[in-house]
């Protein structure tokens, strides 16, 4: 996955499915709370993705270069969190700028369910 290491892209994995776990459930019960529209569960869909994609970009950025200096390392990672919050408010702003329907409650809602789920994942074994 991604070109990473066995271990590390099991951890990936390990993440995407607990923030998949956490919100697709939010998606399903927008989209019933929110019937006959669609705007609530594809509001909740594009939360998900503003949650599960600025990690794949973390990710891809922070290990581009598995073993190294400490020193080099640690900066891999900041300029990777530094990505992850530009991402983050970049797809944020494009879905509140582009979406005129969205649906704020199920947008949060499902996002904050993806950040919930990276805790689980990185204090889970």
């Amino acid at each position: 996955m991604l070109g990473l290491p066995k271990q590390l892209a099991d951890a990936v994995s390990k993440l995407l499915r607990w923030q998949i776990r956490l919100s697709l459930p939010v998606v399903i019960v927008s989209g019933i709370l929110g019937m006959p529209s669609w705007h609530a569960p594809v509001s909740a869909l594009l939360g998900a993705l503003v949650g599960i994609v600025p990690a794949l970009v973390y990710v891809r950025i922070a290990y581009r270069k598995p073993r190294g200096a400490p020193g080099k390392l640690l900066s891999a990672h900041f300029a990777a969190e530094a990505a992850k919050l530009a991402v983050t408010g970049l797809m944020f702003a494009l879905v509140l700028a582009l979406y005129k329907d969205v649906v704020p409650l199920a947008l949060f809602s499902s996002f904050f369910a993806t950040l919930v789920a990276y805790w689980i994942a990185l204090l889970s074994k």
